[in-house]
């Protein structure tokens, strides 16, 4: 009885109990590949860091505002949320070339 009065306590308390293991970046891209935020052949970069996910891809060529990409942020997050219960943040990065190749960030 006491190890399930633990576990209400620290699930009341908000701590992250073992059995959530860390999940790989490779299952987060599949989780967003699997939501279809974007097109199959969008290229994608994840890193995490403690409880922050970053995701990082081009500008998609059919976006037309910011409005959009905010869309696909949240789509992002909720994929990512989804796949990894114990990442708190996710960054969404949209990324374009500028002029010589130098990249700029777009967030």
């Amino acid at each position: 009885m006491r190890p399930l009065l633990f576990i209400a306590i620290a699930s009341m308390f908000g701590f992250q109990l073992s059995a959530s293991a860390e999940v790989s970046t490779e299952k987060i891209e599949e989780g967003i590949v699997r939501e279809k935020v974007f097109a199959p052949e969008t290229k994608l970069r994840l890193s995490v860091e403690g409880a922050e996910a970053t995701v990082t891809t081009f500008k998609i060529a059919g976006a037309t505002s910011d409005d959009d990409y905010k869309k696909d942020a949240v789509l992002v997050g909720k994929s990512v949320f989804g796949t990894a219960p114990g990442i708190a943040r996710v960054t969404s990065r949209f990324m374009t070339f500028a002029i010589q190749g130098i990249i700029s960030k777009c967030n």
